[in-house]
């Protein structure tokens, strides 16, 4: 049996290639993708519009305001022009985060499967042991230190501080 994601060689009945950790799953093992919830999706769609609304029409209200309020247009400029980039950026990365909520949802085959996979998970995870050293480890300064003689510098130097 060949990891579908890396190639390598593995033997029957893993669930996991060792060498990158990628599932493995018999065919028949493999369940269809299951959709993602459509309740949910409206959920976090609806989320997203609102979010996309308040940001782009908020301060537009806003500075509706404060230029009754007698504040020029060109204070508001700088309000007027980050706040739809932080809105996009806010909206795009929340877009981006359920596309991937939908690829893990279909990958995993459903709610079910994912809980099936978990309570798994933590019953059959067993952390790697390590093993003794084969036999007892030298010192890490043997060998390292070695006796200087004597420096005749040293000594000249000692009577020339004398004088």
């Amino acid at each position: 049996m060949y990891c579908p994601n890396c190639g390598a060689e593995s033997t029957q009945g893993l669930k996991f290639c060792k060498r990158c950790g990628a599932g493995i799953a018999s065919s028949a093992d493999i369940a269809a993708p299951q959709k993602f919830p459509v309740a949910l999706t409206a959920g976090f769609v609806g989320i997203i519009g609102l979010i996309a609304l308040v940001g782009l029409i908020g301060p537009l209200a806003l500075a509706t305001d404060l230029v009754k309020q007698g504040i020029t247009l060109d204070n508001l400029r700088p309000i007027l022009f980050l706040s739809p980039v932080v809105t996009f950026g806010i909206v795009g990365t929340l877009i981006w985060l359920l596309l991937r909520l939908i690829k893990i949802y279909q990958h995993a085959g459903g709610q079910s499967q994912i809980k099936e996979v978990q309570a798994e998970g933590s019953k059959a995870y067993t952390p790697a042991q390590i093993t003794a050293p084969p036999e007892s480890l030298g010192s890490v300064t043997e060998h390292t230190t070695r006796n200087f003689e004597p420096s005749r510098y040293r000594d000249a130097e000692v009577q020339i501080e004398d004088r």
